[in-house]
């Protein structure tokens, strides 16, 4: 599906927000068996679960209008990971809610990618009318994640125990941020 003769479905400055293709399988399923990328991940899927988690994602992107896109570099049209939001897939005290996430090829850590990207999908978030309001959240030891919520200018609300992990798990407690997403456009 092409808008205005081009494959992304959005920019920013320096980023195309596409749909997953076949041939991005390979770039998938490394940026998943990277453990600096999935340090704060519960686990590393082996290649088969990643080329089906690639595949169940775009099917939602598809079906739903967002999720998490196939992000890559405008200039050289390499990717550069995953960034988007998705309803969180779980019940907790801050649930209903829409969740914003990034995962970046090593390669791109510190350049800027994952808050500008982030920035896009909060943007994106109020001119599809999906939400005004997004949480995000991650293990207490991910402190570049952290770093990146403070700089969307998110809200801390607290700690919580991720439901899908056990609690003495050394992943399980997680920090909980939130943001009111305004239009800054005066038209």
């Amino acid at each position: 599906m092409l808008i205005n003769n081009t494959k992304y479905l959005f920019e920013s400055e320096r980023l195309g927000f596409r749909y997953w293709e076949d041939e991005d399988s390979d770039f998938y399923t490394s940026l998943c068996q990277d453990k600096k990328v999935m340090e704060f991940f519960p686990h590393i899927p082996s290649v088969s679960e990643a080329k089906g988690e690639m595949f169940y994602i775009d099917d939602k992107l598809r079906t739903a209008g967002f999720g998490f896109w196939a992000v890559e570099l405008k200039e050289t049209q390499e990717l550069v990971g995953d960034i988007g939001m998705q309803k969180v897939p779980f019940e907790s005290f801050f649930t209903p809610a829409f969740e914003i996430g990034w995962r970046v090829a090593h390669k791109y850590w510190r350049q800027g990618f994952a808050k500008e990207g982030a920035s896009r999908i909060l943007e994106y978030a109020l001119e599809k009318n999906i939400t005004n309001k997004i949480i995000s959240y991650t293990a207490k030891q991910n402190i570049p994640s952290q770093i990146l919520m403070q700089k969307l200018e998110m809200i801390y609300l607290g700690e919580f125990n991720h439901p899908h992990l056990d609690e003495d798990h050394p992943l399980a407690k997680h920090l909980l941020y939130e943001k009111t997403i305004q239009n800054h456009n005066k038209n």
